[in-house]
């Protein structure tokens, strides 16, 4: 009996040895990056991870995508491929394989979308609101200028509406109050760090035309020029207006200066002599200046020295219909204007009585026309701007006499 029991507790020993080495060990199948970063214009950004296509997608702008070691997080027990302390360049896609603790395998491909930064920056639109009106500011690009008319609102403490380039940034904030009395400049700064300024200026001087009677753009000195545009009284404290040929420049004296205010816009006309000693030149052009700036015309005077008609005297002091007017000077040419009615007449040898001696020292003209006298009886004496002119109707020095 005592044998059996002894037998008995064998069987069972190995009987229980038996069924612990029959039990079997189950590895894991689990094989995913849990996280994907990457150190991106100095800022750890996060992968976008796409389990069902296997993708990890950064989008960046202007980053190194060279030499970049990532952080990564995979499933417990799995292993991965390439190292991941390894440097890659991101440039291209990479791919990375995690191998589950079973064998069983996951691609995943890194694809950064790595854009250039913009260089944009520019100021797209520029509003005030004047009174109950939105008033559009003129963006110049080329100048970078922008400028509007205040009429007569008051712009010392306004703020405006800036539209600018995206993703690019502006200083000041369009939020800040300024004193648009001032000029006011604008910083945008694109994505990529590029800068330009735009200088705001409220009622901007805005030469308009710049010409001689009748419209003629090539004249002798002395003769008189035609100003006409936007905020460029010279009588203003501070301007300027001379001519200049780019390198040198001339000063002038404004005379006949009149101003006018249209739709809130002040309107300025004026004229002034050409300097006598002003040498020969095709392309002079006029400047106003102020506090705002140095505006420029765009149209360029042609001015000769040389042979210049020049006024002496008179025969007479008040002419009258039938009159002979006898004109007396140096380089004179059968040529003169003459305005009258509201109109100028350009006094020529081919259609009036208009002779010049051999000397060009005398002009003679016989006034046996009526239209270059009053329309009206009655209205008495009155003065009249002579402009003199040489050939190829280059105009000449200008002087006043008295007809009735």
């Amino acid at each position: 009996m005592k044998r059996f029991s002894h037998l008995l507790f064998i069987f069972l020993i190995i009987a229980c040895s038996k069924d612990e080495d029959s039990e079997e060990i189950i590895l894991s199948s689990e094989n995913k990056i849990t996280s994907f970063q990457l150190m991106l214009n100095g800022v750890l950004e996060n992968g976008d991870i796409n389990d069902s296509d296997k993708s990890i997608i950064f989008n960046t702008a202007g980053a190194n995508l060279n030499s970049l070691i990532p952080e990564v997080e995979f499933s417990k027990s799995a292993t991965i491929k390439p190292d991941i302390n390894s440097p890659q360049n991101f440039s291209n896609d990479i791919s990375y394989t995690v191998y589950a603790e079973n064998g069983e395998t996951n691609i995943y491909r890194i694809i950064v979308n790595n854009r250039e930064l913009s260089t944009e920056n520019k100021i797209l639109s520029f509003q005030l609101k004047l009174g109950e009106e939105l008033t559009e500011g003129v963006i110049d690009e080329s100048s970078k200028i922008i400028s509007f008319n205040s009429g007569e609102y008051d712009i010392s403490n306004i703020s405006p509406e800036i539209e600018i380039s995206e993703r690019a940034t502006i200083s000041p904030n369009p939020g800040i109050e300024q004193n648009f009395n001032n000029i006011v400049d604008y910083q945008v700064t694109s994505e990529s760090g590029v800068m330009s300024t735009y200088s705001v200026i409220a009622n901007k001087p805005v030469i308009e035309d710049v010409q001689g009677l009748g419209g003629f753009s090539k004249f002798y000195v002395g003769a008189t020029v035609y100003v006409y545009g936007k905020y460029i009284n010279p009588e203003i404290e501070g301007s300027e207006i001379y001519l200049s040929d780019g390198v040198n420049t001339y000063p002038v004296e404004a005379k006949e200066i009149y101003s006018s205010f249209y739709e809130n816009i002040n309107y300025t006309s004026f004229n002034f002599q050409i300097p006598w000693n002003l040498p020969y030149n095709t392309n002079y052009q006029f400047i106003y200046k102020n506090d705002k700036g140095t505006f420029i015309s765009e149209s360029q005077l042609d001015i000769m020295m040389e042979n210049a008609p020049k006024f002496t005297s008179s025969n007479q002091n008040q002419y009258s219909y039938l009159d002979e007017i006898e004109i007396t000077g140096e380089n004179l040419y059968p040529q003169i204007a003459i305005p009258s009615n509201g109109n100028i007449f350009l006094i020529t040898e081919y259609y009036y009585d208009i002779r010049v001696n051999d000397e060009k020292t005398l002009l003679e003209l016989t006034l046996d026309y009526y239209n270059l006298f009053p329309r009206y009886y009655g209205q008495g004496v009155q003065t009249k701007a002579i402009t003199l002119f040489g050939p190829n109707s280059r105009v000449g020095e200008s002087f006043e006499l008295e007809f009735y």
